[in-house]
């Protein structure tokens, strides 16, 4: 079967039109960027002992946090009843180079953590890592002068470099040039606009350092005499006259030290005569022994390496005899 002409087929053509509507929102990014003080100096603590010259390096106790002020503000289109993230963290600031204390020791804060976006002459601004935290139906930005109680805060990695130099012994307080702050960026402001974080460091440079009441470093030194015995030869011979009117000998004694220190030494005798202590039996007579302050005992200033300590011995007998004789002390020495 044919037929006369082809049959026609009919489309139907659907035209559809989208219309979108953007919020503002969708064009801008809220940002809410603020400094704080904290209104309490956060306080470091260290107890730390060493002896010799050479230097060690202590991890400091920093603590941080508590009700704090805002310094430094910088917000962009923040509505109210927003919720936002962004990080938190802590900005730290010292001076990079050795500090000199008047007794003559030396010290310097070093860490590892990392250098801030923003520096200032003469200073290092460093920063915790960034905690990520999001911000649930705040009400607005916080204004400059506004207060928050934050959680006190454990800061890790700061750690004080500590060289004795030319300190004596003792116990010392270190008043460490060291500066915290605490930052929110709520948004994750990158201070493309000016304000906000790269101002930080500039502030943080008129807070007051952290409160080092506790920091403590106890300095001793090692001491040690060259030889345990100190003999002293009073003569080979002597006339009953020399004994009677006295004799005396001139010694030293020698100690080796790690590092300058403050020592005394003191005299006593193993059979103490006429309850004088630095007074003992030598034979027919007797022998004092003294050091060049004519005492029993005297401190020295001792120097890092061998310090030798003058000592006399005065030999004496009213009823002198012939023959061999000795007599015998204990010196002590106390590392101050």
């Amino acid at each position: 079967m044919s037929y006369g002409g082809g049959m026609r087929r009919k489309y139907i053509v659907f035209l559809f039109f989208l219309f979108i509507q953007f919020s503002p929102d969708a064009y801008s990014q809220k940002f809410c960027n603020i400094l704080w003080a904290n209104e309490n100096l956060p306080k470091a603590s260290l107890n730390a002992s060493m002896d010799g010259s050479s230097s060690a390096v202590y991890s400091l106790n920093l603590q941080a946090g508590g009700y704090s002020t805002a310094i430094r503000q910088y917000e962009e289109d923040m509505p109210s009843f927003t919720s936002v993230s962004g990080i938190y963290r802590y900005w730290l600031q010292y001076p990079d180079e050795w500090q000199n204390t008047k007794e003559g020791l030396k010290y310097r804060i070093v860490t590892n953590l990392e250098l801030a976006g923003s520096q200032e002459p003469g200073v290092k601004t460093v920063v915790t890592p960034p905690q990520n935290f999001t911000w649930k139906n705040i009400l607005r930005c916080n204004r400059i002068g506004e207060r928050y109680n934050f959680t006190q805060t454990n800061i890790d990695n700061i750690k004080i470099e500590i060289d004795r130099g030319t300190a004596w012994p003792g116990v010392y307080t270190l008043q460490l040039p060291l500066k915290v702050a605490y930052e929110e960026n709520k948004g994750r402001y990158s201070g493309q606009s000016g304000g906000g974080w790269p101002e930080y460091a500039g502030a943080i440079k008129s807070f007051s350092p952290i409160n080092t009441d506790n920091v403590t470093i106890y300095i001793t030194s090692k001491c040690e005499l060259t030889s345990r015995y100190l003999s002293i030869n009073i003569g080979d011979r002597i006339t009953p006259d020399e004994a009677r009117g006295g004799i005396n000998k001139n010694a030293s004694l020698s100690v080796v030290c790690n590092a300058p220190a403050n020592i005394l030494f003191s005299i006593r005798a193993a059979d103490m005569q006429d309850g004088q202590i630095n007074k003992t039996k030598c034979g027919p007579g007797y022998c004092t022994l003294s050091f060049d302050n004519d005492e029993s005992q005297k401190t020295v200033k001792a120097i890092r390496g061998t310090t030798d300590v003058p000592l006399s011995v005065n030999f004496k007998s009213d009823s002198p005899v012939a023959g061999l004789f000795e007599g015998s002390a204990v010196l002590s020495m106390d590392v101050l």
